[in-house]
């Protein structure tokens, strides 16, 4: 099934607010939660993801932080 560009803006801001009330997390898992949630059928890419989390941050419904992790790789975490 395809995905009409306004269905997926409409949705992306509630679907990434649940996601994130769950926990803190970053932009590769948030699109992979979101990809498990609905069952394969929704797939967002980086370019649709962090638009989304930048106007949310912008808007103060999240907050972000960089962190180093293990492997030595910078990660943006986000939380509401």
């Amino acid at each position: 099934m395809s995905q009409s560009k306004e269905l997926v803006a409409a949705s992306a801001t509630p679907m990434i607010l649940s996601v994130l009330s769950r926990g803190e997390s970053y932009g590769y898992a948030i699109i992979q939660e979101i990809k498990t949630l609905s069952g394969n059928e929704i797939e967002w890419t980086d370019g649709m993801l962090y638009p989304v989390l930048r106007r949310l941050e912008g808007q103060g419904l999240v907050e972000s932080e960089w962190r180093v992790v293990e492997s030595g790789k910078k990660r943006r975490y986000y939380r509401i």
